[in-house]
């Protein structure tokens, strides 16, 4: 029986009980999960899903004590600087990425692991010709991430998604293929302190005309409104303290670290609204920058309200025909839904995977 070291004692319950599902199911047995929150030589224990024990939590430096134990990385966001740092410290085990680590997903009800270990393969496998046939498969990067997308859920098989690094050092529309190369007007969704607004003045400055960025945490707003003070640039940038959905109103959501989801028992209420109502902004910034040959870009990082925010973009897109970046990453259903969404609205879209620190698709139009 092969040990393992789960490293990265991570807060989203359905992820890491499935993982230890996947491993114990697999004939693999669990020692303990290493946590750089431990103090070296301290350890504590806790109660995993039911049914499958208790672990013990152990600061990494008990690792050289494992050698021939298979260490899988629990956490994608800094997985490079803990394989370098463990490889510096002389740890040679084989270290590998959780399974659905590098596309993981949020699941708002927490489904049995014995379930959903089931229902992720039945639900890739019965819908792999149709993601197959939306993605374009002309573009080496979407054709490969997509058929290891498939792989690693059809088989919960690791992969390696270090491969698919960024094509630009840009988060968003930093691709040339994939974003437009006149002016833009930016509709940002989920701004969080406004980064992608920054980044797209830092990146496009000359092109960026206009900026319009919804953020429903009031924290994160001010932050954001501040620094486009700073930045010089709160005269074209618009920021509304509310999430982007499909109806105006409200919306309960529940926070884990930095992270929201929605959930009708959740303790936070947030502003919601339709990026639709907001259309005379956008109007208004196209009839004052014709000259430039203007063109809109929509990013989505919503914690898995990306579909209802597409539908209440329903007469923007049909209007202004814009390139999108939407983030696949918060359901396991998005990467068919959120084509498929955009393709209720209109057919002359190309679509594109990319990776890196998030999954996302570009909705690429295609004009004449």
């Amino acid at each position: 029986m092969k040990d393992v070291i789960l490293y990265g004692n991570v807060r989203d319950k359905s992820f890491k009980a499935v993982t230890e599902y996947y491993f114990i199911n697999e004939g693999y047995n669990i020692l303990f999960y290493a946590d750089d929150n431990i103090p070296s030589g301290q350890k504590k224990e806790a109660v995993s899903f039911e049914g499958l024990g208790v672990r013990k939590i152990c600061n990494p430096d008990i690792i050289k004590d494992y050698p021939d134990a298979l260490i899988i990385i629990m956490v994608s966001m800094s997985y490079k600087k803990i394989i370098s740092r463990l490889r510096n410290q002389g740890i040679r085990n084989e270290i590998m990425l959780a399974p659905l680590l590098g596309w993981r997903f949020i699941i708002d009800d927490f489904v049995p692991p014995e379930k959903l270990i089931n229902d992720i393969p039945d639900w890739i496998n019965n819908n792999k010709s149709e993601l197959l046939n939306i993605y374009e498969k002309d573009d080496y990067y979407t054709k490969d991430l997509l058929n290891d997308i498939i792989k690693e859920r059809s088989q919960f098989t690791p992969i390696d998604y270090s491969k698919y690094e960024c094509l630009s050092n840009q988060q968003y529309f930093g691709e040339e293929a994939l974003s437009p190369d006149g002016g833009i007007i930016f509709v940002d969704g989920g701004a969080y302190i406004g980064d992608s607004i920054e980044e797209m003045e830092l990146t496009k400055r000359k092109n960026l005309i206009f900026s319009i960025g919804f953020e429903p945490d009031a924290d994160n707003w001010k932050i954001a409104t501040k620094k486009m003070v700073e930045l010089g640039i709160d005269n074209k940038v618009k920021l509304v303290n509310k999430g982007m959905y499909d109806k105006d109103g409200i919306l309960r959501f529940r926070k884990v670290g930095d992270e929201y989801s929605i959930d009708k028992e959740g303790d936070i209420e947030t502003d919601v609204c339709r990026l639709d109502g907001y259309i005379s902004d956008i109007d208004e910034a196209f009839r004052k920058s014709r000259n430039r040959n203007p063109q809109l870009c929509i990013k989505m990082d919503l914690e898995g309200s990306e579909v209802q925010a597409l539908l209440g973009s329903k007469d923007t897109i049909g209007r202004y025909h814009p390139y999108m970046a939407i983030c696949l990453y918060h359901r396991m259903k998005d990467i068919l839904d959120v084509p498929k969404t955009i393709m209720g609205m209109r057919d002359d879209y190309k679509f594109y995977l990319r990776a890196g620190v998030h999954t996302e698709m570009y909705a690429v139009p295609q004009i004449g």
